[in-house]
């Protein structure tokens, strides 16, 4: 690490192996990466409840134009949430290395730096999201008869993210030793809560898309104070003690130099998807509803390639740290050939009842035969996704972050834009915006096929003992 990261190593005493935990560094991998990613996926599709409860209420209840009002807030929503979870990464890697090397009191120090980090910024994006809420909407094309609803439901959100970003970095902190379980446990106690809370303030005081939105900021709330609890519980140097809050900046450069790039990546991807859906808008309001449906219900089947995401980087992270680099690509492999197997078959389910799932969202016709279309082409692809998180995650797991961030700006977000820019003009279609997303993974799936054996190169592919 360093000099500065020259930290006692013996500050705590030895993880104990708990039930909760799990041993990634020893017996047969893919039985562990299932039982690693499984409750994370449900995790991921819990915390999707929130939004997804969002839609179903206010599409049911205050109709297709509110229903388009909370889906045209989804693409800002989500690149900002994704550079976050990047930078939370960060502290994923740096925390699983050091847990699988033994040095206690970094892995102490990271915990506190990387909370203090994630409250002090959400505090910062709560205050700019009041600003700024407006002027974002119009830069991506909100139509007016949308625009004020869009607005409102945007305002209450971003007062829920001191604690979305607080939970999610402590809830990293717990994946990084193998605990997926209790962050599912939280989840769904509050995505409950989230969805009582949306038919109380929607249908019984018809609040509207200020009702939806103040149910999510609550239970977003409760999650977070849930794992700030379960980490001031912890008997390992995961504890938080509040008395040692604050930022250490030697460690949270690096947090920094391994989430940074993962973070700028997904802020990337952010970017073209708000391109991609100020496209969409184009279309109007019963597109954008559609739209709105169908990637609600997308993002329950990203669910498996996010757990994979971090399966593949906390697997191969706590191997590296360790020096146990024979096992780093049967990781690779086990995780890819697994979350294929399990997108086509969630994706071609999700493409075969693609009408009856938009139905729950909203019962319109229109709409439904808009989120069909859209669900029929990335419901049978989506599994193609796989290889390119698969292969980042591993080189992300290895330490190696900033060829995987060029690689995805370059070849899917300089791809996506050109595609609007060039194909989407002479091709004006729905359609045609939709198959960017396909087209863009396989052609970044062959660079990766081209560049990961020549960066997994600079590691041993045999382990190396402790300290050498």
């Amino acid at each position: 690490m360093g000099g500065a990261m020259a930290l006692p190593q013996r500050g705590f005493c030895m993880f104990r192996q708990k039930s909760n935990k799990i041993d990634m560094l020893h017996g047969p991998i893919f039985p562990k990466l299932m039982m690693f990613m499984l409750p994370l996926a449900l995790s991921n599709a819990l915390q999707l409840l929130f939004n997804a409860a969002d839609v179903v209420v206010v599409g049911r209840y205050a109709g297709a134009l509110a229903l388009a009002a909370v889906g045209a807030t989804t693409s800002v929503i989500a690149m900002l949430v994704n550079f976050f979870n990047g930078i939370s990464m960060g502290a994923n890697i740096l925390i699983s290395r050091e847990y699988a090397a033994e040095n206690h009191d970094i892995v102490s120090g990271a915990v506190h730096t990387a909370m203090s980090f994630a409250l002090l910024v959400g505090i910062a994006l709560a205050g700019a999201g009041q600003l700024l809420a407006r002027q974002i909407l119009l830069w991506i094309s909100v139509p007016a008869e949308i625009l004020e609803w869009s607005r409102l439901y945007l305002r209450i959100y971003f007062l829920g993210m001191p604690a979305l970003l607080t939970y999610n970095m402590g809830a990293a902190a717990l994946r990084s030793v193998g605990d997926t379980r209790r962050p599912m446990y939280y989840l769904f106690f509050s995505g409950v809560v989230n969805v009582l809370l949306n038919l109380l303030l929607v249908i019984r005081f018809q609040l509207g898309v200020a009702g939806v939105a103040i149910a999510t900021v609550v239970s977003g709330y409760l999650s977070c104070l849930l794992v700030i609890r379960a980490l001031v519980l912890e008997d390992s140097s995961l504890r938080l003690d509040f008395r040692r809050l604050g930022i250490q900046l030697p460690l949270l450069n690096e947090i920094m130099k391994y989430g940074l790039p993962g973070g700028i990546q997904s802020c990337t991807f952010g970017l073209t998807n708000v391109m991609i859906q100020s496209a969409v808008n184009t279309f109007g309001p019963i597109y954008i509803a559609g739209n709105a449906a169908a990637q609600s219900i997308e993002g329950f089947i990203v669910t498996i390639l996010s757990g994979m995401l971090n399966a593949t980087l906390t697997f191969t992270g706590q191997n590296a740290g360790a020096g146990r680099y024979s096992r780093v690509d049967s990781i690779l492999r086990q995780s890819m050939l697994g979350g294929m197997a399990l997108m086509l078959v969630v994706g071609t389910a999700a493409a075969i009842f693609r009408h009856p799932l938009i139905a729950i969202y909203n019962k319109d016709p229109e709409v439904i035969a808009v989120g069909g279309r859209r669900l029929l082409i990335t419901g049978l692809v989506y599994f193609a996704e796989i290889p390119m998180t698969t292969y980042s995650s591993s080189l992300r797991g290895l330490g190696i972050t900033l060829p995987p961030m060029l690689i995805s700006v370059v070849f899917i977000c300089l791809f996506r834009v050109l595609w609007l820019l060039v194909i989407f003009p002479l091709f004006p279609y729905y359609e045609t915006v939709i198959w960017v997303w396909p087209f863009s993974w396989l052609v970044t799936i062959g660079v990766y096929m081209i560049a990961y054996p020549r960066l997994r190169g600079r590691f041993p592919k045999e382990d190396v003992a402790r300290g050498a």
